[in-house]
């Protein structure tokens, strides 16, 4: 009689379980889609600055997952800059005006083993007429720096065109948090 008793409660205590897993499957998928719409109401504020054309001086901001400002991006001016030391060092078809981009970037929250660190490379520059430039690894000035959280760096990047221009784009891609800057800014 023990054993029947045992194996019954056993039993009910077994669906009792089962019943109230399958509930709470159902409440924490409910929820679970919840969150995920949140998550991405919270995920389109990065498009929003991704699409934005900015000009000289103005302060781009990469934002992070969470929808915060990670770090800052800002064109202070673009010139000429035909008298670069190394202006040999860019392919011949790229010698039609060498700009030196000058640039700072500002580390606001970003903050993993890996500090902040934009280099002249990673900002494409096109000219008029869709042409992308080259770009150089040489900084004869201020060149870019690995920085922590409340710091920032200014530095100035060369470029080689294939055309003369009067104005180009700077286009900056955060494949991390999934952004595109782009700056329209004249060639003084």
């Amino acid at each position: 009689m023990k054993k029947i008793s045992l194996i019954l409660l056993i039993t009910l205590l077994s669906i009792s379980l089962v019943g109230c897993q399958t509930k709470t499957g159902t409440e924490t998928k409910t929820n679970t889609t919840e969150v995920d719409a949140e998550e991405n109401k919270k995920s389109k504020p990065k498009k929003a600055e991704s699409e934005k054309i900015y000009g000289v001086g103005e302060e781009a901001f990469v934002l992070d997952e969470n929808g915060e400002k990670a770090y800052s991006l800002k064109i202070n001016g673009i010139k000429i800059a035909n008298d670069f030391e190394y202006k040999d060092d860019f392919p011949e078809s790229n010698q039609k005006q060498i700009v030196e981009v000058d640039y700072t970037y500002e580390n606001i929250s970003k903050d993993d083993e890996v500090g902040l660190y934009i280099h002249g490379a990673d900002l494409q520059v096109v000219d008029t007429t869709g042409a992308v430039s080259e770009g150089s690894s040489m900084f004869p000035k201020q060149q870019p720096q690995e920085i922590n959280p409340g710091t920032n760096c200014t530095v100035q990047a060369y470029h080689g065109l294939a055309n003369e221009s009067d104005k180009v784009k700077v286009i900056f891609k955060s494949e991390m948090y999934d952004t595109t800057l782009t700056f329209e800014v004249p060639v003084e």
